[in-house]
């Protein structure tokens, strides 16, 4: 794979515009995780017969403050709790009105800490609570005195056990 590396001015300016896409509509936007294979495309369909809803958050409104650095470290999202049973594959962000802004891939931190978002834990089971206490996105780029960022976009949520 090759590599590609952004100035940092240019990737705030991609991120800021992510941000303001999800922060489209009439509300905010919404993080929904998903069992199955992630589609090709995040303009492609869910297939519900392949994609079970897990649980969705909901962004703050708007989503983020502009990115720093590389970053675009997201407002809290709503708490919540799973909706069904099963594995998270992959997520799906929406704007307010529910169009499409990307989708990427997740993983448990032990079976593919690369992925584009990492939890703790990537089982769910109908009423268990996730807290999404850190959301962020980078790309390529890092500041001076930062570690290398991330070749893809990733993503931390730390799972909360109930009471």
């Amino acid at each position: 794979m090759g590599v590609f590396r952004t100035s940092t001015r240019l990737t705030n300016e991609v991120l800021d515009t992510l941000n303001r896409a999800l922060s489209a509509g009439e509300g905010p936007g919404s993080l929904s995780l998903y069992t199955g294979r992630q589609p090709q495309s995040a303009d492609a369909p869910l297939d519900e017969a392949q994609h079970t809803l897990l649980l969705r958050a909901t962004f703050a409104h708007p989503a983020a403050p502009s990115a720093r650095g590389g970053t675009l470290t997201f407002r809290p999202l709503s708490p919540v709790s799973a909706v069904a049973r099963g594995r998270a594959t992959w997520a799906r962000a929406r704007d307010g009105n529910g169009t499409t802004v990307f989708d990427l891939d997740v993983a448990s931190v032990m079976d593919n800490p690369a992925a584009g978002m990492v939890l703790a834990d990537a089982d769910f089971y109908e009423g268990r609570p996730l807290h999404i206490a850190r959301f962020h996105l980078s790309f390529g780029t890092r500041a001076a005195s930062a570690p290398p960022a991330p070749p893809r976009p990733r993503s931390q949520l730390r799972l909360v056990s109930p009471g």
